[in-house]
């Protein structure tokens, strides 16, 4: 059998971490090289109160809407699409991911992979 019950092994953890409030750099442009483009694969965040997020690359442009989480509200992407794609990835090569934050801390887990 070909395909099917893929394991995304390239995909890096960035760790479980709290994102403060404000904005937090998860692959920083200068790490880039060339063509590369960073992309998100997965995703599990969570917040004690309520909270919004929203994935951005590092020139400050949207790549995603802004999620609402609830007390003690819950947000995962367990994988990306079947035919491997990310979830969010900037449009230009040379340009970073972060993640903004309002209202309150966020913790979790965010999975990403460099691509062209």
């Amino acid at each position: 059998m070909s395909g099917g019950l893929r394991f995304r092994a390239e995909a890096i953890p960035f760790a479980t971490k709290s994102f403060p409030v404000g904005t937090t750099v998860i692959v920083a442009a200068n790490t880039l090289i060339g063509v590369q483009r960073p992309g998100i694969y997965r995703v599990s965040l969570s917040a004690a109160a309520a909270a919004t997020f929203q994935f951005q690359d590092t020139a400050n442009n949207a790549l995603s809407a802004v999620y609402s989480l609830g007390v003690n509200g819950l947000f995962i992407i367990g994988d990306g699409a079947i035919n491997g794609d990310p979830l969010w990835m900037p449009a230009a090569p040379g340009l970073g991911l972060q993640i903004v934050v309002a209202t309150s801390t966020v913790t979790g887990d965010i999975w990403t992979a460099l691509g062209a």
